[in-house]
């Protein structure tokens, strides 16, 4: 305006050099030989989806995920990677827990689980030991097995595996 652009007109005059959004970023990640996983089989494009169960921006993510699985349905795979955080003190225990779920009820168990997880972020138990098992217990797995699992670290080694990969794509 102090140039002499017409009030009016500035829009337009700042819109001569204006560029569009940067292209987003694309990341070719290898996708693990088996992960929980959720959506088309044959979808063209596959979301790894790195996360942390205590994590409540991971959580806020989980809800675009969720509402880009609700818009576009088959033509998208979710493929679900642990990335517990150290500063969560129960992330990696919950990340073991849920790959439990995984072992003994496969997909279907993996994401009941997984949506059980985020509703307990934040209550009492929430995510601690007994909070774990509460859940397992609702979500219908073999308590023995499971507590063995957590006792064992049975899944320590695929959630440091993502862990891994997940911070090396950073």
């Amino acid at each position: 305006v102090a140039a002499g652009t017409a009030p009016a007109a500035v829009y337009d005059e700042i819109m001569k050099t204006a560029k569009g959004p940067q292209a987003a970023e694309r990341k070719e990640i290898p996708l693990p030989a088996k992960a929980p996983t959720k959506g088309g089989s044959a979808a063209k494009v596959v979301i790894q989806e790195f996360s942390d169960f205590q994590c409540p921006y991971c959580k806020r993510a989980a809800d675009t995920v969720a509402q880009i699985e609700k818009a576009y349905g088959d033509k998208v795979k979710i493929v679900w990677r642990n990335l517990p955080l150290p500063m969560h003190n129960n992330a990696q225990l919950a990340a073991e827990a849920a790959m439990e779920a995984y072992a003994q009820k496969g997909d279907a168990g993996f994401w009941k689980f997984h949506d059980a997880l985020w509703a307990a972020q934040g209550t009492p138990d929430g995510q601690a030991r007994p909070g774990l098992e509460k859940i397992a217990q609702e979500v219908g797995l073999n308590m023995a097995e499971f507590k063995a699992a957590l006792d064992s670290g049975k899944h320590k080694a695929s959630v440091a595996a993502d862990s891994k990969i997940g911070r090396a794509h950073v």
